[in-house]
């Protein structure tokens, strides 16, 4: 299976920093880094991939991982948003790979950042997606929380699911992509070309 993300120049598609310019297909089983500078328009290719998802990859089932904290209203619960991802999915099966324990009965809006990451982490690699897309994932995470996503998507990935990973953390990323994306700002488009080709 593959996910064809084509949206070339002439489609004119205007990201906050310039005109998106991308063809890049991520095929099953494979992990793809997007590297770049800080505010280029990383994180703005995977929110455009969300937001077009439903016609333009049908048949294709997607998981997102933002960059930003979950945040909930009262008293709701990691096993909450466990329990709702369920609803949603009834192939769902939840995984605790990052130990979680008893942080998943407190309010999440108690969680501190990295408890926060890896509920989130934890919920939505559980999804059993084809295609899981990450907006540094390794943010507040700690080295033995670091380790346990390193090994989640290695299994992920010997289980055939693609990985899109958008990250500055140069070492993660040469330890785990097959391919690593450069994404620049050049002349008003923003431009993403291969600047390495296998892990180290």
């Amino acid at each position: 299976m593959e996910l064809i993300l084509d949206f070339p120049k002439s489609s004119n598609i205007l990201l906050h920093t310039g005109v998106l310019d991308l063809n890049l297909t991520l095929s099953s089983g494979e992990v793809v880094a997007i590297t770049g500078e800080n505010g280029v328009g990383k994180s703005s290719v995977v929110q455009l991939i969300k937001n077009v998802q439903g016609p333009r990859f049908p048949g294709i089932k997607l998981s997102f991982i933002d960059q930003f904290p979950i945040n909930v209203l009262g008293q709701r619960r990691g096993v909450d948003l466990i329990d709702l991802l369920k609803d949603i999915d009834s192939s769902y099966q939840w995984e605790d790979t990052f130990f979680l324990g008893d942080k998943l009965t407190c309010p999440i809006s108690k969680l501190s950042g990295g408890e926060n990451q890896i509920l989130k982490l934890s919920a939505f690699l559980s999804r059993g997606a084809d295609f899981y897309l990450l907006d540094e994932p390794t943010n507040n995470l700690d080295k033995l929380r670091l380790q346990k996503l390193e090994d989640k998507l290695v299994q992920l990935k010997k289980e055939g699911a693609g990985i899109l990973i958008i990250s500055h953390d140069h070492n993660f990323v040469d330890r785990l992509a097959d391919r690593k994306i450069e994404a620049a700002l050049c002349d008003g488009v923003v431009e993403f070309k291969e600047v390495f080709d296998g892990p180290t």
